[in-house]
């Protein structure tokens, strides 16, 4: 999911758990975990900013990205305890 910087967009994503979303300051973007996804988009779509069959297919694409981040976080994890 994509958007313009919003500070109110931001405020949202921030009431999600700490564990649903993490911060990426060097591509500057939000991680959301899948299970965090719905509330989200409802909450998006309240303020008319998102398209929420865009946001959807984004938060597909989004799990899997999300995976793949877990997994490298161990690896680096893993790698740190050497």
């Amino acid at each position: 999911m994509t958007f313009k910087y919003d500070p109110y967009i931001v405020a949202i994503v921030k009431t999600l758990p700490k564990d649903k979303r993490e911060y990426n300051k060097i591509d500057k973007l939000w991680l959301i975990h899948d299970e965090a996804k719905d509330e989200l988009i409802e909450h998006l779509s309240i303020i008319n900013n998102v398209d929420v069959k865009q946001a959807q297919e984004d938060m597909l694409s989004l799990r899997a990205l999300w995976s793949e981040f877990n997994q490298l976080k161990s690896v680096v994890e893993m790698m740190k305890d050497q």
